[in-house]
C-alpha cells in the first residue's frame, strides 16, 4: 500500500464469499459524496467470528480523495460479474428457475405464451436472459400498482402490465 493509501473494511456476507475474490474491483463512496473512488479487494478472511453472518474484508484505495480521512463513513460496492449489452428483464418476469433456466410469459394479441429462457446475472432487481428471449420482445411482469384481490373480490383481467426490453 503507497503513501496516502486508504483501507476500507467492509462486511461480505457469508453467501457471497465465494464469489468476491483480491483484486476485484470496488466502488468506494465517502459520506456526503457523488462521484465514488475506484479501489480493490485487498485482504479476504479466512474465516469469521463464530455464528457470524459475514467476513470483513479489506477495500484498498490508492488515491483516495480528501473526504475520505482516517474514521469516515463510507460505502462499498463490489462488482463480482459485469454483463455489458446484455438482454435484461426484471426478476419479476421470470418464474420456474432451475438453476440458470426459467421461463418468461410473452404478451401477444391478447394470448399469454410462455418461453424458456437462460438466466445469466442477476441484481438489482434485474436478471440477465443469456438466450431465448430477442431484444424488443415484451414479457409480462406483475402490476405492482393493483391490490390483490381478497376471497370477496374479482381481480382485473388481464393482471398483468407489458414492459418492453431496453435496447
Amino acid at each position: 500500500m503507497g503513501a496516502g493509501a486508504v483501507q476500507v473494511t467492509a462486511p461480505i456476507p457469508l453467501a457471497d464469499m465465494p464469489v468476491v475474490t483480491r483484486g476485484l474491483s470496488a466502488a468506494v463512496l465517502p459520506a456526503g459524496s457523488v462521484t465514488p473512488t475506484t479501489g480493490s479487494v485487498g485482504l479476504l478472511p479466512a474465516s469469521g467470528s463464530s455464528g457470524s453472518t459475514s467476513f470483513p474484508a479489506t477495500i484498498l484505495v490508492a488515491s483516495p480523495p480528501v473526504t475520505m480521512a482516517s474514521g469516515a463513513s463510507v460505502s462499498a460496492t463490489i462488482t463480482t460479474r459485469s454483463v455489458p449489452y446484455a438482454v435484461r428483464v426484471p426478476v419479476s418476469a421470470l418464474s420456474g428457475i432451475n438453476a440458470t433456466r426459467g421461463s418468461v410469459s410473452m404478451l401477444s394479441a391478447d394470448a399469454v405464451t410462455t418461453k424458456q429462457v437462460v438466466v445469466g446475472a442477476v441484481g438489482g432487481g434485474w436478471a440477465q436472459v443469456s438466450s431465448g428471449l430477442p431484444v424488443g420482445d415484451e414479457v409480462v411482469i406483475a402490476d405492482v400498482t393493483s391490490a390483490l384481490p381478497t376471497n370477496h373480490e374479482r381481480a382485473t383481467w388481464p393482471p398483468w402490465q407489458q414492459r418492453r426490453l431496453p435496447p
